[in-house]
């Protein structure tokens, strides 16, 4: 969930970059608590398609 992945997502989308693979460990939390509780993700996978990318979530 960190900015570095979102901007890479961004960068990828504007630049047509079309061998990127990402992966993101959705575990939810925070060093302080719950990622929910600061700031609403979901639909997670949702927002990564609007960036063109191929979801597979395991």
């Amino acid at each position: 969930d960190e900015g570095s992945n979102w901007e890479a997502a961004m960068s990828a989308s504007t630049f047509k970059v079309t061998n990127m693979i990402s992966f993101v460990d959705r575990n939810k939390c925070m060093i302080d608590g719950r990622t929910e509780d600061v700031m609403k993700l979901e639909p997670f996978a949702d927002k990564w398609r609007s960036f063109g990318f191929i979801v597979k979530e395991v």
